[in-house]
């Protein structure tokens, strides 16, 4: 059974009749899907505008009711291979991408396979809307393995022989598919292109149910990149058209796209006013994970305008849905909210303890999204494999058959000339040429044979990396981790054995370095994960407004204690005004900062000096950690934020670090459009360097 992954997109069939269907993308939490049997219509709302589906609404099924849904899916398939076998032309081509669109729930293989099958019929009788409805088809199925790159080339394919034939329904859908595929890749200014062409298109086919999913996304995508009264003026568009639509479902979900929008905006009594509104609906339709979410949204307004009985009082309520249902995602964010709420009351001991929690839940969703993805890569891998393999196929067959041709035409000359010579002269004249154009379709498909030949080094070259990394993975997990374990378990075993022989100070210290060691155990561990998550391509980007001057004090003084015991001075240099406003993800940042000056304290010598500072510089918020230590060398700062060449290198006191801490934070950073470099020399110290952008 394979996963859909991915948001959703537009599909159709050449018998469509102006009608389309949504892939939906539900959370790969079990739990989620009660949800199911509260409303088909809070799912579909849910997949449309929430940045965090996984799965499709197949998938959903099959959580619930895993035998039933394949047996289903199972007795389609049958059904549409027995209709197969008696088709013929259009007919037989429908089929084939109804079966295509069958097996994604079951083979990914079996679905190109029909696709291509249906875009030869459809080649064949000279029907291009079957040919692009397969190439769009096919795009689908490399968009769900991450293909991203050959996605957008069936994509474009299918635009390229559809836009000639003012088939609106079409070029709408797969505007529309090209746009999402950007906004997945974060290149959000070519998503809005498309997404804007997509509205155009499906606006001349009148079909309001169809417009609504592109005003939908377009939503979505402004309030991502922080235009929030352009992304109210594709909300209210859409609820213009909802009002005469049975879609309740959608309905709530636009209100809280609305909600959220004037949220980060900070007008916060209408954010409230819409989230209400949403509640109201989502209530009727007995949707509890919407509601869930809409409670812990509610709390995070409440939070920020300062009410905090009201704030506790949602986020609570989100929370005990959450519990109940096993929605770990919701759980994990309601804990970042309680630790915030508990920070801003002053319990830095319940905040510390909720935003563990916290942490704790993100890193098993990280594990799961991990083991999905590596499945998936297994997936892309074989595809482009198998796919390469037929193309060499293809081209060899071409060349062969061109040789044959050229046979039978040496024979055909020859024998002509026995016959008389002006027969032999014509015949002369046509084979020299058909000589030359053999010779140059011959060339052209070795140009061809040696392209391919090229893209299958650089596929090699790239599963090296691949394996270079996966090398450089296993050696951390074997050194790192182990030794650290080993010292642990000598250390305790020790304890356990003689403490009632050992003296009270030794204890002490044993236990302290049993403390310490711990720490930077779960330190690594973090970086594991999350260096994986960036490996796979699941690594979860949240913008939101925050203070960063707020956060870098935060982190600063989480690790004073260190800062204290190697009796360095640990200084903050914030800016005159205060508030540094920022949107980015705040937990990747607050990761990276303190990664920095944990570096920093690891090579600054007793008695040294490690300064923070923030200010405002060209549009983005600029964050510098500058120490007086032992500074890199030239040829290290080459390679220091690269996998490749990048060493361990102890610290003043020998400590020890897996060399991820840095290219975690380059990842982080560039992930959230800013930029980090390093500026040092041996014995004068480092500053390292990275920007934010600033909240408009």
């Amino acid at each position: 059974m394979k996963l859909i992954p991915k948001i959703c997109v537009d599909f159709f069939a050449p018998d469509c009749q102006g009608k389309t269907g949504v892939i939906l993308r539900g959370s790969r939490n079990t739990s989620e899907k009660v949800s199911v049997f509260k409303g088909i219509r809070g799912i579909f709302s849910m997949a449309i505008y929430t940045p965090l589906f996984h799965t499709v609404l197949f998938m959903l099924l099959w959580l619930c009711f895993p035998v039933t849904a394949v047996s289903l899916e199972n007795e389609r398939i049958d059904s549409l291979e027995t209709l197969l076998e008696s088709s013929t032309g259009g007919e037989k081509a429908g089929i084939l991408l109804e079966l295509s669109r069958s097996y994604w729930f079951i083979s990914f293989e079996r679905s190109l396979e029909y696709a291509a099958e249906a875009y030869g019929i459809a080649e064949a009788t000279g029907s291009v809307t079957g040919m692009a409805d397969a190439l769009n088809r096919s795009g689908n199925v490399h968009y769900f393995l991450n293909n991203h790159e050959r996605a957008l080339e069936y994509y474009n394919d299918a635009y390229e022989i559809i836009q000639e034939e003012g088939d609106y329904l079409r070029e709408g859908i797969i505007l529309n598919n090209i746009g999402l595929l950007y906004m997945q890749q974060q290149m959000f200014g070519e998503a809005l292109d498309f997404l804007a062409r997509a509205l155009d298109a499906k606006i001349m086919t009148d079909d309001r149910q169809l417009i609504s999913s592109t005003l939908a996304h377009l939503g979505r995508l402004k309030t991502d990149l922080g235009d929030y009264d352009g992304a109210l003026e594709y909300y209210n568009d859409l609820l213009s058209i909802l009002e005469e639509l049975p879609m309740d479902g959608e309905k709530g979900s636009t209100y809280s796209g609305i909600a959220k929008a004037y949220y980060l905006k900070g007008e916060y009594n209408e954010s409230l006013e819409n989230y209400y509104r949403a509640i109201d609906i989502f209530k009727g339709l007995q949707d509890s994970v919407s509601l869930a979410r809409v409670y812990n949204s509610i709390g995070k307004v409440y939070l920020d305008w300062g009410n905090l009985p009201e704030a506790y009082r949602y986020i609570s309520m989100s929370g005990g849905i959450a519990s109940e249902l096993e929605l770990v995602e919701i759980r994990s964010d309601n804990h970042r909210c309680l630790s915030e709420y508990f920070e801003a009351a002053g319990d830095a001991r319940a905040a510390h303890e909720h935003f563990v929690i916290h942490i704790n839940l993100k890193d098993s969703i990280f594990k799961a999204d991990s083991e999905a993805n590596l499945e998936n890569l297994k997936n892309i891998f074989e595809t482009e494999s198998r796919e390469k393999q037929i193309e060499l196929l293809q081209k060899e067959y071409e060349v062969h058959e061109m040789e044959l041709r050229k046979q039978r035409a040496w024979s055909w000359f020859i024998i002509s000339s026995l016959i008389i010579v002006t027969v032999i002269m014509v015949v002369f004249i046509w084979r020299f040429r058909l000589r030359n154009r053999t010779n140059l379709i011959l060339k052209d498909k070795k140009i061809e044979l040696e392209e391919v030949n090229e893209k299958l080094i650089a596929s090699g070259s790239s599963l090296r990396e691949l394996n270079a990394t996966k090398d450089r993975f296993f050696s951390i997990i074997a050194n790192d981790l182990k030794n650290p374990f080993t010292h642990l378990l000598g250390t305790s075993e020790k304890i356990a054995r003689d403490i009632g022989e050992l003296p009270r100070e030794e204890i002490k210290e044993q236990v302290g370095f049993i403390n310490r060691s711990s720490k930077n155990l779960f330190r690594l561990l973090e970086n594991l994960l999350q260096w994986s998550a960036t490996q796979t391509r699941t690594l979860s980007c949240t913008p939101e407004r925050f203070d960063l001057s707020r956060l870098v004090r935060i982190e600063t003084d989480a690790v004073k204690k260190i800062a204290y015991h190697k009796n360095i001075s640990l200084m903050v240099d914030e800016p005159g005004n205060g508030e540094i406003a920022v949107y980015a993800d705040k937990t990747l940042i607050s990761s990276t900062i303190s990664n920095l000056v944990e570096n920093a304290l690891k090579y600054t010598p007793e008695d040294g000096q490690v300064t923070v500072s923030v200010c405002k510089k060209d549009g983005f918020a600029e964050v510098c950690v500058k120490d007086n230590g032992l500074g890199i060398e030239q040829e290290r700062l080459e390679n220091i934020f690269q996998i490749e060449g990048n060493q361990m290198y102890s610290g003043v006191e020998r400590e020890k670090g897996s060399g991820l801490g840095l290219i975690l934070c380059r990842e982080f950073v560039e992930i959230n459009g800013g930029e980090i470099r390093v500026e040092s020399q041996p014995g004068m110290g480092s500053c390292f360097i990275f920007t934010v952008p600033l909240s408009k």
